[in-house]
């Protein structure tokens, strides 16, 4: 056995030790008839928040024959890594190409009604479509928590670019309808007015920390601990080409510089 063993060479070492990570290859069509809330463990009488037909997927630039978005599938390259101090790092990429992704969400409506299997009785918001660009995306698992409270529990740390192309959106509630609604990193409301296209230097970025910590009030006691997000700052421009009212056109709104540093939240469930 010993005169069969043949020393490596640098070249064949390397490619052994050079296997740091995995990466998966998705393409993504997902479509979900219904999500459902209820306080009520069992969802029966006590009324639950309905959320029907969800789409998931990728898109293309303009639209069909009808005037209708054109959808395919969400292509994805997802690189996972782990860093030599634990930290497990997920990079989400378009599989391919350094373009953004372009991500579709649908959803026919929201309401509520008084079982999670029923039809809704109300329709709080409907039609909503969005087409929105994402960027190279940067998922980290750390070992640090930064949150007050939240002991050595580690947090989630998602770093990423973006912008909305188009979005749409019926807000039935009020009687107010959104259309051509246009976002990107700020400095750019000419091109959001004009239809222009919209490129990768001008998506938005952004870092949220999520984690568990102590809550925002101070209620008194001892408290469980809430879900924690920290949300950076994130310059954006917003575009609403055409808002409607009781049917009919009010005009359009621009909204410059709208920033969201040091925004904090914190979700905990009541007793």
């Amino acid at each position: 056995m010993a005169q069969g063993l043949v020393p490596m060479d640098d070249t064949a070492m390397g490619n052994v030790t050079g296997q740091a990570g995995i990466t998966v290859e998705v393409d993504a069509n997902i479509n979900i008839d219904r999500v459902a809330y209820s306080q009520n463990d069992g969802g029966v009488g006590m009324g639950a928040l309905l959320v029907d037909n969800i789409r998931l997927s990728g898109w293309q630039s303009g639209t069909d024959g009808s005037g209708n978005p054109i959808y395919d599938n969400l292509e994805l390259q997802i690189d996972v890594d782990i860093e030599a101090d634990g930290d497990a790092v997920i990079k989400l990429a378009n599989r391919g190409t350094t373009d953004p992704f372009q991500v579709g969400i649908g959803v026919d409506s929201i309401g509520l009604g008084t079982t999670m299997t029923d039809a809704p009785t109300t329709t709080l918001i409907s039609n909503l479509e969005i087409q929105a660009l994402v960027g190279e995306t940067t998922i980290t698992a750390t070992n640090s928590n930064p949150f007050v409270g939240g002991g050595d529990t580690g947090s989630l740390v998602v770093s990423s670019s973006f912008a909305v192309d188009n979005l749409e959106a019926d807000l039935d509630i009020i009687g107010l309808k959104l259309r051509d609604v246009r976002i990107a990193a700020g400095g750019n409301l000419d091109t959001l007015m004009s239809g222009g296209t919209i490129t990768s230097a001008m998506m938005a970025s952004n870092t949220i920390t999520i984690g568990s910590g102590s809550r925002l009030s101070d209620p008194g006691g001892v408290q469980p601990n809430a879900m924690r997000l920290s949300i950076g700052d994130s310059n954006l421009d917003v575009w609403m080409g055409d808002v409607q009212v009781g049917g009919g056109s009010i005009g359009s709104v621009a909204v410059q510089g709208l920033t969201m540093a040091g925004s904090e939240i914190a979700v905990y469930g009541r007793p």
